[in-house]
């Protein structure tokens, strides 16, 4: 199991609400979900944090995919 299985992909919560993976990443960049967060680097990108047993237990969908998932983009 890799180190980072406690964390959810943005890929992988697009899925479970059947919604964008720009509608997610916006949501984390306003602050909008409670189970992730997004932070902007000095570069200008922005790197999403989602804690999978969090948002499993808010969101009661449970088995999101376990892989790694920190997830960058510019």
């Amino acid at each position: 199991m890799s180190q980072l299985s406690y964390l959810a992909t943005i890929d992988e919560v697009a899925a479970a609400f059947h919604k964008s993976k720009d509608t997610i990443r916006y949501g984390l960049q306003q602050r909008v979900f409670p189970w992730g967060y997004a932070v902007q680097e000095a570069s200008g990108k922005w790197s999403y944090i989602i804690n999978r047993l969090r948002f499993e237990e808010i969101e009661g969908i449970n088995g999101v995919a376990d892989v790694e998932a920190h997830y960058e983009i510019q």
